[in-house]
């Protein structure tokens, strides 16, 4: 509390001291202070450093009362001079700190070419020539092949031949399986039952069960006056029956009676009928020439004889006009494209590429055994066969005969053969 005292007092010093003074009435202790009527107090009555800051009516320290020169940094607080305390063009170079001037502090479109020292900011000189054009880049890596596409649709079914003629009667069918065995007779009479056996003898008689263990015997008691002779006691109870002997062996069995005769035999059934005729089945095959081993070429694009022709085969076609061909051969083609092929076909007539019409057929692809080279590098040769069913023949003897031609490049040839089979 004396604290607090002391220090209004030291605060409000100056105060009381005049109120002092005009309480004992002097007025020797004051000074003439311009503009004031009574006893006033001027810097003379006051202490140095005796003002406070409480002492100051806001805003009473203007610019006049500020010693010049006399407001250092220390005096103002941080961040409490604005634009609008800074006269204009106050802020020189020397006020600024190096580095302190950015972008963001100068105004857009402002900086001319005089603001820029020299050799700064030229202006663009001409653009140069263009330069030669470089030597083209080495080609890239081919790219992997793509993937195989989806198989395409499978084509119409191609119209039905004509039916051939009508096949010869076949021979008459095997006879029929035999027909099932009869009824089995009637069974003989039983014969007389066999005398019954002689009875068994009695077996003997079992073993009496085991007597029953003795109970221990019981402590001697002392020995008590006699007494009177009671009455005899009842019978003990019949002890049990012992276990019945074993069975004896069964005796032997009686005779079998006599067989009763056996029934006659049933009377045998009638005949199946006959089968039907079965088809009537391919004439013999008929193979070519000899196989031809030796390897030989073509390059013709349509068909014809290689140097040692054939091979061949003479049949007589049947009434049914149709023969089965089978077409053997190792072949190959030089061609490289995926479709380049090698074809061996076949005549009808002996020749090569031989005619159609008049119930013979000329060589042709669609009746032929071939080989595309497919689209692989090499695709190699293959040994193979082709089987055609040939319709539409005159009814006479034909030659058929082996020709060959290729699509592109040379078409290889060997271990060719022919096989014709009349069909019904």
């Amino acid at each position: 509390m004396l604290a607090r005292v002391g220090s209004h007092v030291r605060d409000h010093f100056v105060g009381y001291v005049a109120l002092l003074f005009l309480a004992l009435g002097g007025t020797a202790g004051y000074a003439t202070v311009p503009g004031c009527s009574g006893p006033c107090v001027d810097s003379t009555d006051i202490i140095n450093g005796q003002v406070m800051t409480v002492d100051l009516a806001t805003g009473a320290v203007n610019s006049t009362k500020l010693l010049d020169n006399g407001v250092f940094s220390v005096d103002i607080a941080d961040s409490s001079v604005n634009t609008i305390d800074i006269a204009n063009s106050a802020i020189t170079n020397p006020k600024l700190a190096n580095n302190a001037v950015t972008s963001a502090k100068i105004l857009d479109g402002t900086i001319t070419q005089a603001d820029l020292a020299p050799g700064v900011g030229g202006a663009t000189g001409p653009t140069g020539a263009t330069g030669a054009t470089g030597a083209t880049g080495a080609t890239g890596a081919t790219g992997p092949t793509g993937a195989t596409g989806a198989t395409g649709p499978t084509g119409p079914t191609g119209t039905n031949g004509t039916n051939g003629t009508n096949g010869t009667n076949g021979t008459n069918g095997a006879t029929g399986p035999t027909g099932p065995t009869g009824p089995t007779g009637a069974t003989g009479a039983t014969g007389a039952t066999g005398a019954t056996g002689a009875t068994g003898a009695t077996g003997p008689t079992g073993p009496s069960g085991p007597t029953g263990a003795t109970g221990a015997t019981g402590a001697t008691g002392a020995t008590g006056a006699t007494g009177v002779n009671g009455t005899t006691g009842p019978t003990g109870p019949t002890g049990p029956t012992g276990p019945t002997g074993a069975t004896g062996p069964t005796g032997p069995t009686g005779a079998n009676g006599t067989n009763g005769t056996n029934g006659t035999n049933g009377t045998n059934g009638a005949a199946g009928p006959t089968g039907p005729t079965g088809p009537t089945g391919f004439a013999g095959a008929v193979k070519g020439t000899s196989p031809i081993a030796t390897s030989q070429t073509t390059t013709t694009t349509t068909y014809t004889n290689l140097t040692t022709v054939g091979p061949e085969a003479t049949v007589t076609v049947p009434a049914s006009g149709k023969v089965l061909v089978t077409l053997t051969a190792y072949l190959k083609t030089s061609g490289t494209a995926a479709t380049d092929a090698a074809y061996m076909g076949v005549s009808t007539n002996g020749l090569c590429p031989g005619t159609t019409g008049s119930g013979n057929f000329a060589a042709s692809d669609t009746t032929a055994l071939s080989r595309e080279h497919g689209s692989s590098s090499d695709t190699g040769a293959v040994q193979a066969s082709a089987t055609y069913l040939l319709t539409g023949l005159s009814v006479a003897s034909h030659t058929f005969r082996a020709c060959y031609r290729t699509t592109s490049g040379t078409g290889t040839f060997r271990d060719r053969n022919i096989i014709v089979i009349p069909a019904p």
